[in-house]
């Protein structure tokens, strides 16, 4: 069997069962639900909180875009960040409904491409852009479980932020302090395979693209706890409009868990996966699960339709005026 087909049999099968996950994870939730009490939930949504919601997702996307547009800058790609809005917001539309989480990352890179932008420095940026962004999450998870103690169940939460904290820390020493990492690099060839060296190594040589700019890196942080801020206070402002009494501060240790879980590459870009960790977790704070499966289906939903204008954006590229411009690039 040649490499081609064997590697077209894997994306396959890995796509299939991304898909059979996703769809038991819904259908579990669907069968959750009490569609009595989710049509009553709809009714608690007036126009104003679904606009709100939206608009606070709206903020959190184009925080993450003016992040990735100051990754550009630094790499010398000097264009408005207006200029580059469409391209993040198709990846955010992709990263939905492809099989993979980043499917998205490959289509806003591929979207600058053609029009004449370097293919690493694009695939470099992006790259850095989704683990700072991850970073992010990770850093409002740790804030979150240290100022929300008081509404975490009995779990015993510090064996979940202490490794959490340890990555964080050992991420931030070595963008901010590369020369301390070296014993790390050391200890980690010796007790772990070449391959997942060779990824480490990889990943710490982006980082140390970065090195001669801390406040760079510094601002790229902040604007990735903003973003998650956003995302964390649209899911909030849901909640409340469900009558799930929760407080915001637990918010902030819960969304981050949940997009931490939905990085995990088992479902079709995250669906399924994250609405059960949502419930799951909303259950463990009180929350009854009827409740906590409405806000996670109706949540997917204004998410959907927030992300839904990178389709037209897609679709517009297929036009002939600007296939023509495409192929002038």
């Amino acid at each position: 069997m040649s490499r081609e087909r064997t590697t077209y049999y894997r994306y396959a099968a890995s796509s299939g069962v991304k898909v059979a996950v996703s769809a038991a994870c819904v259908y579990w939730l669907v069968k959750l639900i009490d569609y009595q009490a989710l049509s009553e939930s709809f009714t608690r949504l007036d126009v104003v909180t679904v606009c709100y919601g939206i608009g606070l997702l709206l903020l959190a996307y184009f925080t993450a875009c003016v992040r990735w547009w100051m990754l550009l800058r630094r790499a010398n790609i000097i264009v408005p960040v207006l200029k580059i809005a469409p391209s993040y917001y198709m990846g955010l539309f992709f990263n939905h409904v492809l099989p993979t989480g980043v499917g998205g990352d490959a289509i806003r890179t591929l979207y600058l491409r053609i029009r004449g932008y370097e293919t690493h420095v694009l695939i470099a940026s992006a790259i850095t852009d989704r683990v700072v962004g991850l970073l992010g999450v990770i850093v409002t998870c740790c804030i979150g479980f240290l100022f929300g103690s008081t509404v975490l169940p009995e779990l015993g939460h510090w064996r979940i932020t202490g490794p959490i904290s340890v990555l964080t820390g050992l991420m931030a020493v070595y963008a901010f302090f590369p020369v301390l990492t070296k014993p790390l690099l050391i200890v980690i060839e010796k007790i772990t395979p070449r391959s997942a060296v060779a990824g480490v190594r990889d990943l710490l040589k982006l980082f140390g693209s970065y090195h001669g700019a801390r406040g760079l890196l510094a601002g790229l942080l902040l604007f990735s706890i903003v973003s998650q801020t956003f995302i964390i206070l649209a899911y909030f402002v849901f909640a409340q409009a469900l009558s799930i009494d929760v407080p915001l501060v637990a918010y902030f240790w819960i969304i981050p868990l949940v997009m931490l879980i939905q990085v995990i590459p088992l479902s079709l870009g995250g669906l399924g996966i994250r609405e059960a960790a949502l419930v799951g977790l909303l259950v463990a704070v009180g929350i009854e699960a009827q409740q906590a499966a409405a806000l996670s289906l109706i949540f997917l939903g204004v998410v959907w339709l927030s992300v839904s204008p990178g389709l037209f954006i897609a679709l517009g590229m297929l036009t002939p005026k600007q296939m023509s411009l495409n192929n002038e690039h």
